[in-house]
């Protein structure tokens, strides 16, 4: 009732903001996220993303994939390779 989040979320990025992106990029996402529909972003990421190397989708995943330890293990695949 009384709680404050303290906290930022994070902003969408526009279009033209994506497209300037130089950081090599891996996606990662969820088939059962609700929230956010995981082929829009692919999608989207596909088409915007200048250094897209990698989309991994996880099909029983939904939001909140930065906590699965599923999704960790494919990050530290990708950051050891």
């Amino acid at each position: 009732k009384n709680f404050q989040f303290a906290g930022e979320y994070p902003s969408k990025l526009n279009d033209v903001e994506i497209k300037k992106l130089t950081a090599e990029t891996h996606l990662i996402v969820g088939e059962s996220d609700g929230l956010i529909p995981f082929q829009k972003t692919i999608k989207r990421a596909k088409e915007l993303l200048p250094n897209l190397k990698s989309v991994t989708n996880f099909p029983e995943q939904a939001h909140g994939i930065e906590v699965s330890s599923d999704a960790i293990f494919r990050l530290q695949k990708i950051l050891n390779s």
